[in-house]
Protein backbone atom coordinates (compact mmCIF):
# COMPACT_ATOMS: atom_id res chain seq x y z
CA UNK A 1 0.00 0.00 0.00
CA UNK A 2 1.22 3.60 -1.27
CA UNK A 3 1.47 5.81 2.12
CA UNK A 4 2.08 9.85 2.08
CA UNK A 5 3.04 11.76 4.81
CA UNK A 6 1.75 14.89 3.02
CA UNK A 7 -0.65 15.78 0.29
CA UNK A 8 -2.04 18.91 -1.35
CA UNK A 9 -5.53 18.35 -3.37
CA UNK A 10 -5.20 19.64 -7.12
CA UNK A 11 -6.76 19.42 -10.26
CA UNK A 12 -6.16 15.55 -10.91
CA UNK A 13 -7.56 14.83 -7.58
CA UNK A 14 -11.18 12.70 -8.63
CA UNK A 15 -12.06 12.12 -4.70
CA UNK A 16 -11.04 11.46 -1.46
CA UNK A 17 -12.40 9.11 1.10
CA UNK A 18 -11.36 8.74 4.66
CA UNK A 19 -9.71 4.95 5.48
CA UNK A 20 -8.92 3.72 8.03
CA UNK A 21 -5.01 2.06 8.00
CA UNK A 22 -3.88 -1.29 9.54
CA UNK A 23 -3.38 0.93 13.24
CA UNK A 24 -6.88 1.89 12.95
CA UNK A 25 -5.50 5.69 12.08
CA UNK A 26 -8.32 7.38 9.78
CA UNK A 27 -6.31 8.70 6.81
CA UNK A 28 -7.27 10.03 3.25
CA UNK A 29 -7.58 7.41 0.38
CA UNK A 30 -7.31 9.75 -2.88
CA UNK A 31 -8.19 8.63 -6.31
CA UNK A 32 -6.17 10.86 -8.66
CA UNK A 33 -6.17 9.84 -11.92
CA UNK A 34 -5.85 6.40 -12.35
CA UNK A 35 -3.82 5.97 -9.03
CA UNK A 36 -5.45 5.63 -5.79
CA UNK A 37 -2.83 5.85 -2.21
CA UNK A 38 -3.54 6.71 1.55
CA UNK A 39 -2.56 9.99 2.73
CA UNK A 40 -1.74 10.06 6.66
CA UNK A 41 -4.47 12.47 8.18
CA UNK A 42 -8.24 12.44 7.66
CA UNK A 43 -10.06 14.00 4.94
CA UNK A 44 -10.82 17.41 6.84
CA UNK A 45 -7.43 17.25 8.20
CA UNK A 46 -6.15 17.42 4.38
CA UNK A 47 -9.19 19.82 3.54
CA UNK A 48 -7.34 22.11 5.67
CA UNK A 49 -3.76 21.45 4.92
CA UNK A 50 -4.67 22.38 1.40
CA UNK A 51 -7.05 25.52 2.38
CA UNK A 52 -3.69 26.74 4.30
CA UNK A 53 -1.15 26.43 1.41
CA UNK A 54 -3.45 29.07 -0.26
CA UNK A 55 -4.24 31.46 2.72
CA UNK A 56 -7.57 30.04 4.21
CA UNK A 57 -8.69 27.20 5.86
CA UNK A 58 -11.76 24.42 6.32
CA UNK A 59 -13.71 26.49 8.97
CA UNK A 60 -13.62 29.75 7.06
CA UNK A 61 -14.41 27.68 4.18
CA UNK A 62 -17.40 25.84 5.54
CA UNK A 63 -18.65 29.19 7.04
CA UNK A 64 -18.02 31.02 3.73
CA UNK A 65 -20.04 28.45 1.86
CA UNK A 66 -23.13 27.90 4.32
CA UNK A 67 -23.26 31.58 4.45
CA UNK A 68 -23.14 32.39 0.22
CA UNK A 69 -25.90 28.85 -0.03
CA UNK A 70 -27.73 29.26 2.87
CA UNK A 71 -27.52 26.15 4.10
CA UNK A 72 -26.69 24.45 7.20
CA UNK A 73 -24.75 21.22 6.61
CA UNK A 74 -22.43 19.57 3.84
CA UNK A 75 -21.39 21.93 2.00
CA UNK A 76 -19.40 21.82 -1.34
CA UNK A 77 -16.11 24.02 -0.08
CA UNK A 78 -13.76 26.00 -2.83
CA UNK A 79 -9.91 24.54 -2.35
CA UNK A 80 -8.43 27.11 -4.92
CA UNK A 81 -10.75 29.61 -6.10
CA UNK A 82 -8.15 30.26 -9.01
CA UNK A 83 -7.84 26.82 -10.23
CA UNK A 84 -11.36 26.12 -9.71
CA UNK A 85 -11.04 23.23 -7.56
CA UNK A 86 -13.99 22.73 -5.67
CA UNK A 87 -14.61 19.42 -3.45
CA UNK A 88 -18.75 18.36 -1.90
CA UNK A 89 -19.21 15.45 0.75
CA UNK A 90 -21.94 13.24 -0.56
CA UNK A 91 -22.10 12.86 4.07
CA UNK A 92 -21.52 14.45 6.56
CA UNK A 93 -17.61 15.52 7.00
CA UNK A 94 -17.17 14.25 10.17
CA UNK A 95 -18.28 10.67 9.22
CA UNK A 96 -15.35 8.49 8.90
CA UNK A 97 -16.80 7.04 5.53
CA UNK A 98 -17.77 10.13 3.75
CA UNK A 99 -16.37 10.61 0.18
CA UNK A 100 -15.17 14.11 -0.77
CA UNK A 101 -16.47 14.15 -5.24
CA UNK A 102 -14.63 17.17 -7.33
CA UNK A 103 -17.23 17.77 -9.13
CA UNK A 104 -14.48 18.34 -12.48
CA UNK A 105 -14.00 14.59 -12.75
CA UNK A 106 -17.74 13.66 -12.69
CA UNK A 107 -18.76 12.49 -15.99
CA UNK A 108 -21.83 10.70 -15.66
CA UNK A 109 -24.06 9.41 -12.83
CA UNK A 110 -26.70 6.47 -13.34
CA UNK A 111 -29.36 4.98 -11.16
CA UNK A 112 -28.29 1.72 -9.37
CA UNK A 113 -31.43 0.73 -7.43
CA UNK A 114 -31.95 3.10 -4.63
CA UNK A 115 -28.12 3.51 -4.96
CA UNK A 116 -25.94 5.76 -7.69
CA UNK A 117 -22.90 4.77 -9.94
CA UNK A 118 -20.74 7.76 -10.23
CA UNK A 119 -18.51 7.41 -13.98
CA UNK A 120 -15.35 9.57 -12.94
CA UNK A 121 -13.37 10.99 -16.02
CA UNK A 122 -11.13 7.99 -15.49
CA UNK A 123 -13.33 5.81 -16.17
CA UNK A 124 -13.57 4.70 -12.84
CA UNK A 125 -17.29 3.71 -11.81
CA UNK A 126 -17.49 4.44 -7.88
CA UNK A 127 -21.33 3.24 -6.28
CA UNK A 128 -22.05 5.35 -3.91
CA UNK A 129 -25.46 5.29 -0.88
CA UNK A 130 -27.67 7.58 -2.30
CA UNK A 131 -30.38 8.41 -4.50
CA UNK A 132 -29.51 9.61 -7.91
CA UNK A 133 -31.78 12.61 -7.30
CA UNK A 134 -29.87 13.28 -3.99
CA UNK A 135 -26.50 12.52 -5.53
CA UNK A 136 -27.38 15.30 -8.43
CA UNK A 137 -28.45 17.62 -6.44
CA UNK A 138 -25.15 17.89 -4.66
CA UNK A 139 -23.31 17.82 -7.51
CA UNK A 140 -25.32 20.57 -8.91
CA UNK A 141 -25.06 22.75 -5.76
CA UNK A 142 -21.37 22.44 -5.99
CA UNK A 143 -21.19 23.58 -9.82
CA UNK A 144 -23.66 26.26 -8.67
CA UNK A 145 -20.84 27.43 -5.65
CA UNK A 146 -17.72 26.97 -7.91
CA UNK A 147 -19.53 29.57 -10.59
CA UNK A 148 -20.41 31.72 -7.68
CA UNK A 149 -17.31 31.71 -6.24
CA UNK A 150 -15.23 32.29 -9.49
CA UNK A 151 -17.79 35.01 -10.38
CA UNK A 152 -17.08 36.77 -7.06
CA UNK A 153 -13.11 36.59 -7.96
CA UNK A 154 -13.91 38.28 -10.72
CA UNK A 155 -15.83 41.05 -9.47
CA UNK A 156 -14.02 44.73 -10.37
CA UNK A 157 -14.90 47.47 -8.01
CA UNK A 158 -15.44 50.85 -9.61
CA UNK A 159 -15.30 53.92 -7.33
CA UNK A 160 -16.39 57.16 -8.99
CA UNK A 161 -14.69 60.22 -7.36
CA UNK A 162 -16.24 63.66 -7.32
CA UNK A 163 -13.53 66.20 -7.75
CA UNK A 164 -13.70 68.28 -4.88
CA UNK A 165 -13.60 72.06 -5.46
CA UNK A 166 -10.20 72.98 -3.49
CA UNK A 167 -11.10 76.76 -1.63
CA UNK A 168 -9.15 79.53 -3.06
CA UNK A 169 -7.18 82.12 -1.20
CA UNK A 170 -7.49 85.12 -2.89
CA UNK A 171 -4.94 87.94 -1.99
CA UNK A 172 -6.67 91.50 -0.99
CA UNK A 173 -5.51 94.40 -2.45
CA UNK A 174 -3.96 95.52 0.35
CA UNK A 175 -1.87 92.85 0.55
CA UNK A 176 -3.74 90.30 2.82
CA UNK A 177 -5.07 86.94 2.42
CA UNK A 178 -9.03 86.22 2.72
CA UNK A 179 -8.47 82.46 4.49
CA UNK A 180 -12.73 82.63 5.01
CA UNK A 181 -13.27 80.77 1.77
CA UNK A 182 -11.18 77.97 3.22
CA UNK A 183 -13.77 77.09 5.95
CA UNK A 184 -14.50 73.66 6.11
CA UNK A 185 -17.92 72.42 5.43
CA UNK A 186 -18.38 70.65 8.82
CA UNK A 187 -17.36 73.89 10.74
Amino acid sequence: MYLLKHYLVNQETSLIKGEYNQYGKLCSRILEGRKTFLVECSPIKLLDETLKFNGFDYKGATIGAKSILRKNSMCPIVLNQALGICMFPINSPDKHDNIWFNPDHIVQTFPYGSKTDVELSNGVIIRVNLTLTTFNNKLQVAHQYRKITHNRGRLTMTMILEAKKEPVVIKKEKGHYNFDKMKRDDD
